[in-house]
């Protein structure tokens, strides 16, 4: 039986081959070669489960913040976890809400993410009062704070209609608006491109950010994300770059797709 995992390695290299990029599969020394950087997440251990052991270090102990409950602990049918954000431990119940999250976390303009925050009520089409309890708070740097739900696209007409309903009771209280978060927004891909880019921020090079500035500077169109590795000395601090330069929007890409080498890029229209 043929190794799904393996056959898929084959057809990107060969797709890259066909592209013209056969050069980044090349043999190099180990310590060139760079994979998705480690997911730092920090599921909710289940009770028969030793604590797990997280990499990162933190100065005190982390506060939730206004999170008004804490989600049960994980078990082996759920997807829950947690992150630290600045010091606040942020959680996520669902594939969809990790997804959603990591890429709140890459966003520069958030300045501080809670989660289960804020409750809002509303009332049905029997007059029935309930309650909803949003899955994000966001508060951004220019002032403006967020509420977000976070559910799969099915359910867009029920929530759009709840959202509704609650902005007509009045939310300007506690935020500034509220808005629905699908899987069209948080998915596999885009949490991919999203931990792509908080790995780069710890590669920032002043030097290797100029030397491809004056590349692509010299480039017109559309190019493969692979035609910059082309030449470098460094893969991994060249990769870095390029990821660098798409988190400052120096380069552009298509939104909601993985980013690959394969991925066509073009220089931000300002350029």
């Amino acid at each position: 039986m043929s190794n799904p995992v393996y056959g898929k390695a084959v057809a990107e290299m060969l797709r890259r081959k066909t592209a013209g990029l056969s050069f980044l599969d090349e043999r190099r020394p180990i310590g060139d070669t760079v994979q998705l950087p480690a997911r730092h997440w920090h599921d909710e251990p289940r009770k028969s489960a030793r604590p797990v052991a997280t990499e990162t270090r933190y100065y005190g102990k982390p506060t939730t913040g206004l999170a008004t409950r804490q989600p049960a602990t994980r078990n082996a049918g759920s997807s829950r976890s947690s992150m630290i954000y600045k010091g606040v431990k942020v959680f996520a119940e669902s594939e969809l809400e990790r997804h959603s999250l990591t890429r709140f976390s890459t966003r520069r303009d958030v300045t501080l993410i809670y989660s289960q925050y804020p409750i809002f009520c509303w009332q049905d089409d029997d007059g029935i009062e309930r309650e909803h309890t949003c899955d994000y708070y966001l508060e951004f740097s220019d002032g403006q704070r967020e509420a977000v739900v976070v559910k799969m696209e099915k359910k867009r007409a029920l929530m759009e209609d709840m959202i509704k309903r609650i902005r007509a009771r009045g939310i300007s209280h506690v935020v500034d608006d509220i808005r629905l978060v699908t899987e069209k927004y948080g998915n596999r891909s885009t949490a991919d491109n999203a931990r792509w880019i908080l790995w780069s921020r710890n590669y920032h090079d002043e030097v290797a950010m100029a030397a491809l500035l004056k590349i692509i500077e010299c480039m017109h169109g559309f190019f493969r994300f692979g035609e910059l590795m082309r030449g470098c000395n460094d893969p991994m601090l060249r990769r870095a770059t390029i990821w660098c330069l798409l988190d400052l929007e120096i380069l552009v890409a298509p939104v909601g797709e993985r980013i690959t080498d394969l991925t066509w890029l073009a220089k931000a229209p300002a350029r």
